[in-house]
């Protein structure tokens, strides 16, 4: 008699044990995760072609942590023969951070925070004045990782920092008149993210 209700106790039960399962093959998407991500992000190589880099090292199933970089060090269509300023967005960016899946590593939503240093100099990208500085953080926000295929995903994402700086104006690119300096708190998104990575497995 035992043997017969635990018989019809597992027919009963099957088709939520049967879901269960196909629920967890959906939440990771059909990709065993590695433990190393190289990211770069689109939006930065679109700002001035902005050189960017980006590690991650899962240290257990929901967490990991990340450094990277972005550096410019380009100027455009600055010519001091004919006088013309041209544009330039000159800096250093490097960061870590901590990185909390909430569905399966290098898939699905994430969480973050993190911490950043920058030098730059600037010249008629906000304005026709030019300023250089340097800035320190902290940094949080979020996103989402598709699954493109085994070892590659595509990501959203947006990262707003709380910082100080210490900034220095000037009336001119090179050789400028100092129109003084500013130094405060401010907030602004430090990384407005369409990424690519390639999982290391």
């Amino acid at each position: 008699m035992k043997k017969m209700i635990a018989a019809v106790t597992a027919i009963l039960l099957s088709p939520y044990i049967s879901t269960a399962d196909e629920t967890e093959v959906k939440t990771t998407s059909g990709y065993e995760s590695g433990t190393v991500a190289i990211s770069s992000n689109i939006m930065s190589w679109l700002n001035l072609a902005t050189l960017n880099a980006e590690a991650q090292y899962l240290v257990d199933g929901t967490t990991s942590v990340k450094a990277g970089v972005k550096y410019n060090p380009f100027s455009y269509g600055s010519c001091s023969r004919c006088g013309r300023k041209g544009v330039q967005e000159k800096f250093l960016t490097p960061s870590v951070g901590i990185v909390r899946w909430l569905d399966a590593p290098f898939t699905g939503p994430y969480a973050t925070v993190g911490a950043l240093f920058s030098t730059y100099n600037v010249w008629n990208v906000l304005s026709e004045k030019s300023f250089q500085g340097r800035l320190g953080g902290i940094t949080a926000g979020g996103g989402y990782y598709w699954g493109i295929s085994r070892q590659w995903r595509a990501s959203l994402g947006l990262e707003i920092m709380a910082f100080y700086h210490n900034t220095s104006y000037y009336d001119a690119p090179r050789c400028g008149m100092p129109l003084g300096s500013r130094r405060g708190v401010s907030a602004f998104p430090s990384d407005i993210r369409l990424g690519v990575s390639y999982i290391i497995e």
